[in-house]
């Protein structure tokens, strides 16, 4: 095949998109097959210089040639087998000879024409591929630039719609991937959780058994305890009867005797002169004591009757009726009573100066505040809810009801013994932040449940200014370590004279803190004890 590169074929002979070759396979076997039967006729030719051919019917044929007519004259018919064999013998040798050097000469042509038709092949195929580059490089000239410009803008768009499938794919692997391991988890938690329910369901039953026996074992303690205390009740009752009995009759076997003996020395047989007698003389004493000539003179013995309360009254002991009912009811249910749970109407009292409360309880103190929030005993000045067990929810509303009813003179505040929890402090922090208690003096925390919560809690209130106005704070018995006592100590140290400088005693004795830590905190602070 003639290739022309430059050749100016026809528009529609071929297509610019199409890059298959068109090579005719054919005629390059007809040209390779002719090439070579040419390169073996000349081969043949260079082996007999006579211009004899070696073509099968001059070479080694018995018919013609010139060795072939002397076999034929000089030898008969019947030696003609013996000496065949005798000179074909060397011919054989010969011709194994002659075939073994055409052969290696024929390989050596052959191997010269495949290469040289290699390189043909080779530079004919070069140019046709830049034939074939010439002709798209052309085509895609002759091509409108705006059909290029689309041409590369959808293929921009196919490799991006094709980015995005494929990140959209790997979103949505990585999001099983996320499910299956997030299910995973669940269904070990799951496992974990029954696992732990069991153990704990487990356990419940066992700690539920050890204390049925517990409260079994209680209970028979109880009533043997129960039997016992009521049986010396009935004992002490019986022998308290038999020594009333014993008196009484003592008493009775004396008074027998007086009578006796009063009779043998004034001589009063008769019963009615005697107590005629008496009845005279005890007119006689009535008579002296009431125009003052006798005092004390068989009188009777008076009982000491309480001070009658008035208006004006400056102390006030506050306790909760018996009979008062706590239990909610309608307003046109309610009598004055139920209204007033304390034995004195603390609305008459206003001059009150200082209030104390005997065991009222939590429900006592939140009765406490409404009465401070209707605006009685506004003008208090010393607070004592010592033992009263009005808990944190209790001193919370006492401080409420303490700003609400406007409580301003209050100088010296109790709450010594309530089993108070850091969460007071809250409250208190509260009223003491918003001015409740801008006059108070003295605080009593004694004997509640502060801990070291609550310490830091308290040098935390100091830190802040809110303890600008207290001179004394108790805080003996409530629990607190080491580590709430070195809070308050350093902080007592390094901020007393300016955030607390009116505060001149604060007792820490008698809580938690160890004789090792009291030694490393001293010297102590002015007026901290510890």
């Amino acid at each position: 095949m003639i290739v022309v590169p430059f050749q100016r074929l026809p528009r529609k002979s071929y297509d610019p998109r199409e890059d298959i070759p068109r090579v005719d396979i054919e005629y390059l076997q007809d040209y390779e097959s002719e090439t070579y039967s040419s390169s073996n006729e000349s081969e043949r030719s260079f082996m007999f210089s006579d211009g004899s051919s070696d073509s099968e019917e001059s070479y080694g044929s018995p018919q013609t040639g010139e060795y072939s007519s002397f076999i034929s004259e000089n030898m008969s018919a019947d030696s003609y087998d013996e000496e065949a064999d005798i000179v074909e013998e060397p011919m054989n040798e010969s011709s194994k000879i002659t075939g073994s050097v055409h052969s290696v000469r024929s390989q050596k042509r052959k191997k010269h024409g495949f290469l040289k038709r290699l390189k043909m092949f080779i530079r004919r195929r070069k140019s046709y591929v830049r034939f074939q580059n010439w002709r798209k490089r052309k085509a895609e000239e002759r091509r409108h630039f705006m059909i290029r410009m689309y041409e590369a803008k959808a293929e921009d768009e196919y490799h991006r719609a094709r980015e995005e499938i494929l990140n959209k794919i790997r979103e949505d692997e990585m999001l099983v991937l996320k499910t299956a391991k997030r299910l995973r988890k669940v269904q070990k938690t799951l496992v974990i959780r029954n696992n732990a329910s069991f153990v704990k369901d487990h356990k419940f039953e066992h700690e539920k058994v050890v204390r049925k026996k517990e409260m079994d074992r209680l209970e028979f303690n109880v009533l043997y305890f129960q039997k016992w205390a009521l049986e010396n009740f009935h004992r002490h009752n019986e022998e308290a009867e038999a020594k009333r009995i014993e008196d009484i009759a003592a008493e009775n076997k004396r008074l027998k005797q007086l009578q006796a003996r009063k009779k043998e020395e004034f001589g009063l047989d008769d019963e009615s002169k005697l107590q005629a007698d008496i009845a005279e003389t005890q007119s006689l004493h009535r008579m002296a004591r009431k125009h003052g000539t006798r005092v004390g003179v068989n009188a009777i013995c008076h009982q000491v009757i309480p001070e009658p309360l008035v208006e004006t009254t400056r102390k006030l002991f506050l306790r909760l009726r018996d009979d008062v009912d706590f239990s909610w009811k309608p307003k046109h249910m309610r009598t004055r009573d139920q209204l007033m749970p304390f034995t004195v109407d603390l609305r008459s009292y206003r001059d009150v100066e200082t209030l104390v409360a005997v065991n009222i309880g939590e429900i006592g103190c939140l009765a406490l505040s409404a009465e401070f929030v209707r605006g009685s005993c506004s003008n208090v000045v010393e607070l004592d809810m010592s033992r009263c067990q009005i808990h944190s929810r209790g001193f919370g509303r006492l401080l409420h009801g303490l700003r609400i009813g406007r409580v301003m003179n209050l100088r010296t505040l109790k709450v010594r013994g309530n089993a108070l929890c850091p969460s007071a402090l809250d409250f208190l922090r509260v009223a003491l932040g918003n001015g409740s208690l801008p006059n108070l003096r003295t605080l009593d925390l004694r004997e509640n449940e502060l801990g070291d919560i609550g310490a830091d809690k308290i040098s935390h209130m100091m830190m802040d200014d809110l303890f600008i106005s207290i001179s004394v704070l108790y805080l003996q018995r409530n629990g607190i370590g080491n580590k709430g006592v070195k809070k308050l100590v350093n902080m007592l140290r390094a901020i007393k004279d300016v955030h607390c400088p009116k505060l001149s005693n604060i007792n820490i004795e008698e809580n938690l803190a160890t004789a090792a830590v009291k030694r490393d905190l001293r010297p102590l602070p002015p007026g901290v004890s510890l």
